[in-house]
């Protein structure tokens, strides 16, 4: 883009686009300048820095953007790695390899689909970049690295979902013994069953990233010296919180008392399996083996996960909630008899932000009802 291509997305940056695309229908650079708005509009939250970094071109095609990490995503993986030579063997729109590339002297970015490697070139000329296949990178390079990061695509040629790693394209389990590096950083669907990794590696730790209470991403780090640990990055309100823990199973004592504080733990938590094991840490108490809220009362704010202040517990008939005058909230439903929409129709329950309802089975295996109010932690 030239200068006088900058002054028109500067101009109309807040612009609404379908009304810029009816003005200059007929222009092709212009509508190639309003998708390039648009791009930076839809991404804001998500890519903040390159909403006004008015030398960056975004693909016209939405799926690289979809599919790439969040910048507090790619920050808060990077911040653990440093040395000489890193790669990112899946380039993508290349937003992890641009937070990597601060921590290292040297950056390689690999991308085997063209119109990405040709944004590449406009948008990262100090990196090495080069258009190969995984296997043909490999057989071409004589580069030892300090990490190579990994983003496999998890969808074949007709676009359905692959969930075995030797199944992703490139080839992971190919890949970390042919190519020479002293870690390695994977980035599977969170859906991911982390169990499974067993199968396929000795020497590794998961990491887990979620971001206001929605798991983002799984990662598989491999090292000579790891041992099988667990990372949750937790970022909430922008802040990264890190905790780590052992693989677990433990199992929390039942308790049938509901305190003064609900304990919420965070998608990251849960994945990892780790909610009876930090109840217990935090010494917490459970009402259901099924039901992961816990409670107590006395109030931690270092807890991973959201907490509330407790009001009232109601059995599930509309006649208590109508006594209490509770009529709306935000509904939050775990090891429950009943659907979010008969909830609702049953109680005559509006969903807004007045305060929380926790629909659980408690001690005794019976439909609860916990109102609260949030905290800030």
């Amino acid at each position: 883009m030239n200068e006088e291509d900058k002054l028109f997305i500067i101009e109309n940056i807040n612009a609404d686009t379908s009304k810029l695309l009816f003005k200059f229908h007929k222009d092709t650079n212009k509508r190639f300048l309003i998708n390039q708005i648009g791009k930076r509009q839809k991404t804001k939250s998500k890519l903040p820095s390159l909403f006004e970094n008015y030398n960056f071109t975004f693909p016209q095609n939405s799926k690289a953007i979809e599919q790439c990490s969040s910048e507090k995503s790619a920050e808060a993986k990077s911040n653990y790695f440093k040395g000489n030579n890193f790669l990112d063997l899946t380039g993508g729109l290349g937003i992890d390899t641009l937070f990597f590339s601060r921590n290292f002297e040297n950056t390689y970015y690999n991308e085997k689909n063209i119109t990405l490697y040709d944004l590449a070139k406009l948008n990262y000329p100090t990196f090495n970049l080069s258009n190969l296949s995984a296997a043909d990178f490999i057989e071409n390079n004589n580069t030892e690295f300090d990490l190579v990061y990994i983003d496999p695509d998890r969808r074949d040629d007709s676009n359905r979902k692959l969930y075995k790693l030797e199944d992703l394209q490139p080839n992971i389990l190919e890949i970390i013994l042919k190519l020479k590096s002293k870690e390695f950083l994977i980035k599977l669907s969170p859906i991911y069953e982390i169990k499974e990794l067993d199968k396929y590696f000795d020497n590794y730790d998961v990491w887990l990233i979620s971001i206001d209470n929605e798991l983002k991403e799984l990662l598989v780090h491999i090292k000579a010296d790891a041992v099988r640990k667990i990372k949750l990055l937790i970022i909430k309100d922008g802040n990264i919180n890190e905790f780590n823990y052992d693989f677990s199973d433990t199992k929390l004592d039942l308790e049938n008392n509901i305190a003064n504080y609900l304990y919420e733990p965070d998608v990251a938590v849960l994945k990892a399996n780790l909610q009876d094991q930090i109840g217990k840490e935090f010494n917490l108490n459970k009402l259901n083996m099924n039901t992961h809220f816990y409670f107590s009362d006395v109030l931690n704010n270092e807890y991973p996960g959201n907490i509330y202040k407790v009001k009232s517990k109601l059995h599930y008939n509309k006649k208590e909630f109508k006594a209490q005058g509770i009529d709306s909230g935000i509904i939050k439903i775990r090891n429950f008899d009943d659907t979010l929409s008969n909830i609702k129709k049953k109680l005559s329950i509006k969903e807004n932000n007045k305060q929380y309802l926790f629909f659980m089975k408690d001690y005794h295996d019976k439909n609860i009802c916990v109102v609260c109010d949030k905290i800030i932690n």
